[in-house]
């Protein structure tokens, strides 16, 4: 068996191998690819168990792993006959559920499982066969480890709520979803809470304001959201919330750093994923029927937009504007074919195709030099929740333990960070040269802080 002071570097080295492979594979193949869709399938099942097994089978530790030590114990008094001391019921019932048949080991690999799993799950109900460059993301995310290994019951939690987001459209299970994460570990509270808010408050410069207030309200005034808690703390009966606010020591100092590394990816999802809504699908109706209907329909719609009337009702300028002519065309295509969907055909059965159209950006991307994710809901509301729930944060980061906040944030990153650039709503091609470079620049900072920079401060 592997040491157990090596688990944390070689799961690191070979993530880092990983990695670089991928992106390699990405760069060098032209997209769209079917072969490297079936890839990525085979991916996601086996590195995905494949970290479930190294995780869940690793050596019980309380030095390496900190609260794995007291999780162990805990699980051996529950199979021993008594009732589970944690705060949060669903963990304590799943101790129960796996105390008769499984020894500590098995409930790790267990929670292994809980905490991967709807990683996986989530990201192939969004994004389905490009599923994997996100879970990608989420491997290798700055607090994944820890929070396998360290945070067990914050982490299966967080997942949970992953999963949740990924159910959006279908309240009946996203809420009962949330609640099993809440019921898990109650600190998760804030970010599905953050996610119910910003459905009804979609603007993202709203919360982006947000943030920068908290952020100079932080910088300026102190452990603001201390001063908050002391007043009015919703969660009174639950004592870990001032617990992790206060601490045993005086409270910590205000990271400046960890706060440029929260907006990385709110400046690429406004800086670099506007540019991913440069096409936009092509209008049109099938048109099911002989040649006459098909030449009647084309010399509708060829009207409609100007073409055959005398003039060019779609120029701009002098130019021709193939935003207002393919929008026109729509128009016209489902006026002519009473409602048949599909894409147009020519009279030879032909696909016509007709320039991609430039997504106009909503009346709420006005930030100048920014265009905000207003044209996805889901990812506004992905960006949104992010934005939100990472303030909060930024309002007690001068606490003892304000890493536990910042988590409630974090591990939406990978998410959000990779979501424009992935199959989806925003686009129907991968675009593999960014997801590549956004894998890459996003597992060296986990990568140099988790193999240099922490050794060399001597951090588990």
């Amino acid at each position: 068996m592997l040491p157990v002071s090596l688990y944390t570097p070689v799961y690191h080295h070979a993530m880092l191998v990983v990695v670089i492979g991928f992106a390699l594979l990405y760069l060098a193949t032209q997209a769209p690819a079917a072969g490297l869709a079936t890839f990525n399938q085979v991916a996601v099942i086996v590195i995905g168990f494949g970290v479930a097994l190294f995780m869940g089978f690793r050596p019980i530790s309380g030095i390496y792993f900190v609260d794995m030590g007291a999780y162990a114990s805990e699980y051996e008094r529950v199979r021993q006959g008594y009732e589970g001391r944690a705060a949060d019921v669903l963990f304590n019932g799943l101790m129960r559920l796996c105390a008769p048949f499984l020894p500590a080991t098995g409930f790790f690999f267990v929670c292994a499982l809980i905490y991967i799993a709807p990683l996986a799950v989530a990201s192939w109900r969004v994004h389905g066969v490009w599923a994997f460059p996100v879970f990608l993301a989420f491997l290798t995310a700055f607090s994944f480890w820890g929070y396998g290994t360290n945070g067990i019951r914050n982490g299966m939690a967080a997942s949970v709520v992953i999963l949740a987001f990924a159910f959006q459209d279908l309240p009946v299970i996203m809420l009962p979803l949330m609640a099993a994460a809440a019921a898990f570990h109650a600190s998760t509270l804030l970010p599905a809470g953050a996610f119910l808010l910003v459905r009804y408050v979609k603007r993202t410069e709203i919360w982006l304001a947000f943030w920068v207030l908290c952020a100079a309200a932080s910088s300026i005034g102190g452990n603001v959201g201390g001063m908050l808690v002391a007043h009015y703390n919703p969660f009174a009966s639950d004592e870990r919330l001032e617990k992790y606010i206060y601490g045993a020591n005086e409270g910590g100092r205000f990271r400046a750093d960890f706060l440029a590394y929260s907006i990385v990816p709110v400046v690429v999802a406004l800086l670099l994923a506007g540019r991913t809504r440069a096409r936009a699908r092509r209008p049109g109706a099938r048109v099911r029927g002989g040649r006459g209907l098909n030449w009647m329909w084309h010399r509708r719609a060829l009207r409609a937009i100007g073409v055959g009337s005398g003039k060019l009702a779609c120029a701009q300028g002098g130019r021709w504007d193939w935003g207002v002519a393919s929008a026109r065309l729509g128009r016209a295509g489902r006026e002519a074919s009473s409602g048949l969907a599909g894409a147009w055909e020519s009279p030879g059965g032909r696909e016509l195709s007709v320039p991609h159209a430039k997504a106009t950006p909503g009346a709420s991307g006005r930030l100048p030099g920014v265009r905000l994710p207003e044209a996805d809901a889901f990812y506004a509301r992905l960006v949104n929740t992010y934005l939100l729930a990472n303030a909060v944060w930024i309002l007690v980061i001068h606490s003892d333990q304000s890493n536990r906040f910042a988590y409630l944030s974090w591990f939406m990153m990978p998410w959000v960070l990779l979501y424009p650039f992935v199959p989806g709503k925003i686009i129907d091609r991968p675009r593999t040269g960014l997801i590549a470079t956004v894998l890459c620049a996003h597992y060296l900072f986990t990568y140099v802080m988790q193999v240099v920079v922490y050794p060399l401060r001597g951090i588990q």
